[in-house]
């Protein structure tokens, strides 16, 4: 909430996954979205519910952003990881998906 009052932008509360948001996000316009839930097992060392966690943001965001690039609800997805031991970042738009010369890699190897 802070980071979008310093911008002057909106601010919603974050729904649980991704099919919520995107019933009710604006069809165009860039959105920040923080899915920070990784961050206090980090912190912590608790792998257990790092994994869990981890799991849980497959499912119900990641998959379904995914699912929305192909189908071309959103145009580009940015991702930023920046509690790695090197911050990293990740972008994809429609005709990335077509690359089927990458291999895919599970999340977990980025984490």
């Amino acid at each position: 909430m802070g980071l979008a009052m310093l911008a002057r932008t909106h601010y919603r509360s974050l729904p649980s996954d991704a099919g919520q948001w995107l019933q009710n996000a604006p069809e165009d316009g860039r959105h920040l979205v923080v899915l920070d839930v990784l961050r206090t097992p980090a912190l912590l060392l608790d792998v257990d519910r790092y994994h869990e966690r981890l799991a849980a943001l497959e499912k119900n965001w990641f998959a379904p952003l995914l699912k929305a690039l192909r189908q071309g609800r959103i145009g580009m997805l940015t991702l930023h990881v920046p509690d790695a031991a090197e911050a990293v970042s990740f972008e994809a738009i429609r005709g990335d998906l077509r690359r089927f010369w990458r291999l895919a890699k599970p999340i977990e190897r980025y984490a």
